[in-house]
């Protein structure tokens, strides 16, 4: 089933390429801009915006710690075959003070082996933190070869491989309160959970070309889910046995809950792959679930 949303949009030029999302404690949207390492708050009560922290080009993913402190999720500077940053540095996964431009790196490797492409970040309720390790984006899906990977940080700053995802390029991630991750596959259009047991479920599989990226949980345990291929927010029962698809402006990459609305980061509708951003607001009539939180270090 197909519904359309009745967006509303807060900033119509909201960075060169938004991703990642979060809310800060005083209730303002944040959201890193990939091609300028800006860390960007903005308040839909009052429509300020501000850059709060800042580092090199190619953050694309961003979760709070309970330590105040921002944690990235770090391409390195590099997306796909298109794009590659003068200020590049090895993939990772920082810690940046709010009102900062020095980030700490804290991994750049896991078992050895170099991150490739990380990409979406969030907490577990075991505190650990956890980040997809994508591989390098291919739109032609002959050349896709590289394989993905699920990451968790335990706060002593080791880490772990959790899952092998295989050439599925996993992009968005969360946590839910009973232990479990989610996380979007946007070469396979599916969405997964972990449980704590280790077991593996594909909880949806969304039609060709939806290319889900950012996932969310109500507070009714429903998954949000951003499908920028499709233009569309998916909402999917916690089973996965049902799914409703929004239409929605521009091809949103990440979101957060406010209230019951969902502040979206999207790129907007241009010509030449330009991925200006766009800030829009939708009312959902759920609020998000309890945000999970931990530190590093």
């Amino acid at each position: 089933m197909t519904v359309t949303f009745d967006p509303e949009v807060l900033v119509n030029d909201f960075g060169q390429m938004p991703q990642g999302a979060d809310v800060l404690p005083d209730g303002r949207f944040v959201s890193v801009d990939v091609h300028t390492g800006e860390v960007i708050a903005f308040s839909p009560d009052t429509g300020r915006r501000e850059v709060i922290a800042r580092t090199s080009s190619g953050p694309i993913g961003v979760t709070l710690g309970d330590d105040g402190a921002l944690y990235l999720a770090h391409t390195g500077g590099r997306l796909g075959d298109f794009w590659e940053a003068d200020d590049a540095i090895a993939p990772c996964i920082q810690r940046l003070e709010v009102g900062s431009d020095r980030p700490v790196t804290i991994l750049t490797e896991v078992g050895g082996s170099p991150l490739v492409a990380p990409h979406d970040i969030a907490w577990g309720a075991d505190g650990r933190l956890y980040f997809t390790d994508s591989h390098i984006w291919q739109w032609d899906p002959l050349l896709r070869t590289g394989a993905g990977r699920i990451v968790a940080i335990s706060p002593d700053g080791s880490a772990d491989v959790v899952v092998e995802t295989g050439v599925t390029f996993p992009c968005g991630i969360v946590g839910e309160p009973d232990g479990s991750i989610v996380w979007t596959e946007s070469y396979a259009d599916r969405v997964l959970r972990r449980r704590p047991s280790g077991s593996i479920e594909v909880i949806a599989t969304l039609p060709p070309g939806h290319t889900p990226h950012g996932v969310r949980i109500g507070a009714d345990g429903a998954l949000w889910v951003a499908s920028f291929g499709s233009s569309t927010i998916d909402e999917i029962a916690p089973d996965g046995s049902s799914v409703t698809f929004h239409d929605v402006p521009g091809y949103p990459m990440n979101f957060a809950f406010l209230g019951s609305d969902l502040i979206v980061a999207a790129f907007k509708d241009a010509p030449d792959d330009d991925m200006d951003g766009l800030l829009f607001r939708v009312g959902v009539g759920t609020p998000g679930d309890v945000l999970l939180r931990g530190r590093v270090g």
